[in-house]
């Protein structure tokens, strides 16, 4: 009896389960962080200029895996950058397409001399992030305003799609930092 209870587990085990294959991230979306590894970022405000260079940045490519009854798929995009010295601050940026729920999230963090974590962040549900179609899911530009936090370093930012961050306003500094052309 213990040897057919464990032969009929291993039975539906694999039965039901097949290779699942993940889609790599869409180039389609990857122009809301066109940054390469090197890049400089180069912002201003009336009195001082802010540079961040770009430490890392990623793309998810397509996998596969078996033994899948129930997971679901997961790509990503983001860059991060090296801490400024002087102003102390940094950046991260991500987007993240699950095929769960049809969920897309986009969420930008400035890290700041104390360690913590300014977070702007949208998530939208319902739309499938990995079809053509949906490519402007997140719209051609963002404006981010933290409104709920008091303590935040960082409570605005404007993102476009295909340039990036194109400004920030910086509490701290009491400023609000614009792009610049090298």
């Amino acid at each position: 009896m213990k040897t057919f209870v464990i032969v009929l587990l291993f039975a539906l085990m694999t039965s039901g389960c097949k290779e699942t294959h993940c889609p790599a991230f869409p180039n389609y979306l990857i122009d809301y962080f066109p940054y390469t590894e090197g890049d400089k970022l180069k912002f201003a405000n009336s009195d001082d200029t802010l540079k961040l260079v770009i430490n890392n940045n990623w793309s998810s490519d397509s996998y596969s895996f078996g033994w899948n009854c129930k997971c679901a798929c997961e790509a990503n995009s983001g860059f991060n950058t090296e801490l400024n010295e002087e102003f102390r601050l940094s950046i991260e940026g991500q987007v993240n397409l699950y095929n769960e729920n049809n969920r897309s999230e986009l969420s930008i963090d400035f890290y700041n001399a104390n360690n913590s974590v300014d977070n702007f962040n949208i998530v939208i549900e319902n739309l499938d992030p990995f079809h053509e179609e949906n490519k402007l899911i997140f719209g051609d530009t963002l404006i981010f305003i933290n409104e709920i936090n008091n303590q935040a370093r960082v409570t605005g930012m404007r993102l476009v799609k295909g340039k990036g961050i194109i400004n920030i306003f910086d509490t701290q500094e009491n400023c609000n930092w614009l792009l610049i052309d090298e």
